[in-house]
């Protein structure tokens, strides 16, 4: 990526196509930035990938872990698209580079509790999409804790598995949606005891959801796709894997690119 000096420069956006070298990777995101860090009129930076139709988390292509590490004060819009190479993989210096970020979309390679408590500090937050590559071994938890309160949409798309999640009441108390998506679904012909040696499935297998969502005065709409077949999309919903306070809106329960289905709360 050949980069110049232009004056007052808001919005950026950048195409990678997706079968890019490593090193070109890594030279074009420090290359970014670079920029980013030059450029204080700066306010918008999406990544955009040529030929979209390439499967999200395709082993075969180039991939980058890309690690923010000058301060970016001035960005309030990063989207990365998620057939994009590029994952971030460290955040630990978000809060302190990011605070005024609105809008983010990005790949992680996992979400950690650290991750969501550096999250958690980005004030000014109002949009959130996370496609996560490998889903938690432990629960992470959305708490009532200072955080979060600017947030009105969140979602969060988990690539392997099934992740463990619990939203405590008022936990954002601004949100107005709420799109989880698991490219997993456990199946009907499956016994929960073979899951027993991992925490969240002996948690689930003694009549404990999943997915906990407590209740969330300003959400207007919450949803839930699993990937999988129909007749397990049905056994999923009769087993309670998700637990929805009845005060919440219902939930729309789906397959991933299929059409919805009633559940109860």
């Amino acid at each position: 990526m050949s980069l110049c000096r232009p004056n007052h420069l808001q919005d950026l956006c950048i195409s990678t196509p997706p079968s890019s070298d490593s090193d070109q990777l890594e030279r074009s995101m420090y290359a970014l930035g670079y920029l980013m860090y030059e450029h204080d009129s700066l306010k918008t930076v999406k990544l955009v990938t040529c030929g979209s139709s390439v499967s999200y988390g395709d082993a075969s292509r180039a991939r980058v872990g890309w690690i923010l590490n000058k301060p970016t004060h001035h960005i309030q819009r990063s989207e990365v698209s998620p057939h994009s190479p590029v994952v971030f993989c460290q955040m630990h210096r978000w809060r302190i580079q990011l605070g005024n970020l609105c809008i983010l979309k990005i790949a992680l390679s996992e979400l950690s509790v650290h991750n969501v408590d550096i999250l958690r500090g980005l004030t000014a937050l109002t949009a959130l999409s996370l496609y996560v590559e490998k889903s938690p071994n432990v629960k992470i938890i959305f708490g009532t804790g200072a955080g979060f309160t600017a947030l009105k949409y969140l979602k969060l798309r988990f690539m392997i598995g099934i992740a463990w999640l619990r939203f405590e009441a008022d936990a954002m108390p601004n949100l107005w949606k709420l799109r989880l998506v698991f490219d997993a679904i456990p199946q009907m012909d499956q016994r929960l005891e073979l899951y027993s040696v991992c925490d969240q499935w002996r948690q689930y297998r003694h009549g404990n959801a999943l997915i906990s969502i407590e209740h969330m005065t300003g959400l207007r709409e919450v949803s839930a796709k699993f990937g999988g077949a129909a007749a397990d999309l049905q056994y999923v919903s009769r087993t309670g894997i998700v637990s929805n306070h009845l005060s919440n809106p219902i939930i729309e329960v789906k397959l991933v690119d299929s059409g919805s289905h009633g559940d109860k709360r």
